[in-house]
């Protein structure tokens, strides 16, 4: 097999989708039945009972994450300040993947060297593409961290940690349970401020339309 090109799209269907505005509408949810039988906010409630996964925001919103980490990582040159955690660095690695939304979808698989950083990953978003999954990178001090992220279900796979302990077998155990710790509170506290941001008044007036212009080339 031949060594991939960066950047190189892996799959993709020959015709593009018409281009398509971010967020315009709400991404549908096909079954509503547990939220038609309560009233008023009591759904929220009920919802919050829910496995991640089962949730009907996962379907959308750990694909608007992945979009919002990749352009915050564009923005902020890769790095956040994150409490205690100090300064955490973080990046779209070697592989990113999209689809168009509906029966008949196209698909680009976008993969080595840095294809987040390529004209055909922006052009696959300009052509109404979503993020589907991506390889994120972090470093936290001198520990880094690579996983793969599926954006409907906000699915983690693949997750690999520095291993710097070479002694008994408890204190490795130890160690990794320390660092998928890390992990996955760096992940909670990055998704946690977009969840702030997505739900600030100026959600819709500023931060859209400097993803949109981020998106088009303009920004």
């Amino acid at each position: 097999m031949s060594e991939e090109e960066p950047g190189a799209v892996m799959s993709e269907e020959e015709n593009e989708a018409p281009e398509a505005e971010l967020w315009d509408e709400p991404a549908p949810v096909e079954d509503k039945s547990w939220e038609q039988k309560l009233e008023g906010d009591e759904w929220i409630n009920e919802s919050l009972d829910l496995h991640p996964t089962d949730h009907p925001a996962s379907r959308f919103l750990g694909k608007e994450f992945l979009l919002w980490l990749w352009w915050r990582s564009e923005k902020d040159f890769g790095t956040v300040e994150l409490g205690e955690m100090g300064k955490v660095d973080y990046w779209i690695d070697d592989r990113i993947s999209f689809r168009t939304p509906g029966e008949d979808p196209q698909t680009s698989d976008l993969k080595g060297g840095a294809p987040a950083t390529t004209a055909e990953a922006h052009m696959a978003l300009r052509a109404g593409k979503v993020v589907e999954t991506a390889s994120l990178g972090f470093r936290v001090r001198e520990r880094e961290y690579m996983l793969q992220f599926k954006g409907e279900g906000m699915e983690l796979s693949g997750v690999k940690v520095p291993s710097e302990c070479d002694e008994g077998v408890d204190e490795q155990i130890f160690e990794r349970m320390f660092l998928l710790d890390e992990i996955t509170a760096i992940l909670d506290q990055l998704f946690f401020r977009f969840c702030e941001q997505r739900l600030e008044d100026g959600w819709n007036t500023q931060v859209l339309p400097e993803i949109r212009q981020w998106v088009a080339g303009d920004a």
